[in-house]
């Protein structure tokens, strides 16, 4: 899902729909273990994706933003993946 643009695209408004209309707060995602550079990148990309989208979605509602969490693994060095946690630990408004 998450190397595919428009299944970003898709998997980010769901889970902006579903959240609103179930009252939640926010919304968290689990992936634990990206196998490699490309899923490293593919992950940055969706937390960057869906932190633009929040923020548009809570402009033109007028609603508070939706927060976002994350479940990850950490290593700097994950089987040989380097692991670019700043950049994704930002996209969840720790760093």
């Amino acid at each position: 899902m998450a190397s595919n643009p428009n299944s970003r695209r898709s998997f980010i408004q769901s889970t902006i729909t579903v959240a609103r209309s179930y009252g939640f707060h926010g919304l968290d995602l689990d992936w634990d273990y990206p196998r490699n550079a490309k899923e490293m990148s593919d992950f940055g990309m969706l937390l960057q994706e869906w932190r633009s989208a929040v923020k548009a979605e809570s402009s033109s509602s007028g609603t508070p933003a939706l927060i976002l969490t994350a479940a990850v693994y950490y290593s700097w060095n994950y089987h040989e993946v380097p692991v670019p946690c700043s950049g994704h630990f930002q996209q969840l408004g720790l760093g």
